[in-house]
């Protein structure tokens, strides 16, 4: 499939421009630290970071309508601009005070995960769009690869190279890697208008929906998720486990920003998504080669959770590192399974709308736990955290067990 003109540049596109996101992000973060150490600015920060998902059900419809391919050339621009305007500001930071810049770093954070939560939208309708159902895992898989590649295992080299290199240049470095980005996404073709994945052809779908009424976007959203058994069920969980995802960042800033370095920084905030990426590109296709998606995603839920438990022993130490990777094996294949599950259970013309409003739901609850554990900081232990974490993931197994359409969900 890689062979294939969309989605080779599509890879590329998204690689490039993952990489500036993960420079900014480092670069961004390690400044705030730099200025304030106090949990509540960190869990302000990551609060910011995640906000914007609340809103993404305003531009489900207008993704429906537009040209997925002319959406993503714009919002890779927009992600420029955005750079730019950032680098200017770090290259005149003497000019300005300190709560200013903390401010300043909020609302960036906030605009251009705005522009970045628009983008996985817009590219999962691209998908399903463009990709046959057959190919759906594999496409997934792929882009994942590439997802955790450019952000993780680049955002350690970002640490490292931070040491070296000013940081104002690297992020016009990084505006740099957005135009290229743009220019890959002009190579793209526009999507095919295929009907193939519609809701009405899903084996997910078993509630009827002949009664559906034209109703307001959001409410239509809500409305279609609360009648697919499947997507409730995935949107109830991801609630919950969004939430303490949410202060996952914060506990693991704090923990390494003791020790003053950015590479460790990087290292310890890159360490899931390491193992994720190896879980997304080898343990995918090797250990659960042969299993059905919808169990695939059910062991593997399962499994990171106990990952967590066991991380909780080691809260209080780097060690806590090695087995943040190991747990990323399993959480990398959830990634793999969740996006086929959604692409089959949502049909085409409405996947803009519906994606951005379960984004809005399951999504929406992470800027509530990033200020919740940044209130709560010194009261909720790592230990505790990790604890509460892992028993999350586990019960949310259970739920997903014992919904017979995630369970036994094959896509061929």
């Amino acid at each position: 499939m890689t062979k294939d003109y969309n989605f080779r540049f599509l890879l590329g596109g998204r690689f490039t421009s993952n990489i500036a996101g993960a420079f900014y992000e480092l670069i961004v973060l390690w400044s705030l630290l730099a200025l304030t150490s106090n949990p509540l600015w960190v869990s302000l920060f990551y609060a910011s970071m995640f906000l914007p998902d609340a809103f993404s059900f305003l531009v489900g419809p207008l993704i429906d309508k537009m040209s997925k391919r002319r959406l993503l050339q714009v919002l890779e621009v927009l992600k420029g601009g955005l750079l730019f305007a950032l680098g200017i500001v770090f290259s005149q930071q003497q000019l300005f005070t300190e709560v200013f810049l903390l401010i300043f770093f909020c609302i960036f954070i906030f605009c251009i995960s705005f522009v970045n939560s628009q983008t996985f939208t817009v590219q999962s309708a691209y998908i399903q769009q463009s990709v046959e159902k057959k190919d759906l895992e594999d496409a997934s898989r792929k882009l994942s690869v590439v997802y955790k590649l450019s952000n993780y295992v680049f955002g350690l080299v970002t640490g490292w190279v931070m040491l070296h290199i000013n940081h104002t240049l690297m992020l016009f470095l990084g505006v740099l890697l957005y135009i290229v980005a743009t220019f890959l996404m002009f190579k793209l073709k526009n999507e095919k208008k295929d009907s193939q994945l519609a809701a009405s052809n899903s084996p997910l779908e078993t509630e009827t929906q002949n009664s559906e009424q034209q109703e307001n976007p959001f409410f239509e959203g809500i409305l279609y998720i609360w009648r697919t058994p499947a997507l409730r069920t995935i949107t109830g969980t991801g609630i919950i486990i969004n939430f303490f995802f949410a202060g996952l960042p914060l506990y693991l800033s704090v923990l390494a920003h003791s020790h003053e370095s950015p590479f460790i920084l990087a290292a310890t905030l890159s360490a899931l998504g390491i193992g994720g990426f190896f879980g997304t590109a080898i343990v995918s296709k090797t250990l659960f080669k042969t299993t059905p998606t919808g169990i695939k995603h059910i062991m593997n839920y399962a499994l990171f959770g106990l990952g967590l438990l066991l991380t909780s022993l080691l809260s209080d130490s780097l060690l806590l590192l090695l087995t943040l990777v190991a747990s990323g094996l399993f959480w990398g294949v959830t990634h793999v399974t969740y996006s086929p599950i959604k692409q089959v259970l949502i049909p085409a013309e409405k996947m803009g709308k519906v994606s951005s409003v379960e984004s809005t739901l399951s999504i929406g609850s992470m800027p509530l736990g990033s200020l919740f554990f940044g209130y709560f900081f010194d009261m909720i232990s790592a230990q505790l955290f990790f604890t509460l974490f892992g028993i999350t993931y586990l019960l949310s197994a259970v739920f997903y067990y014992r919904a017979e359409n995630i369970r036994t969900f094959k896509l061929s």
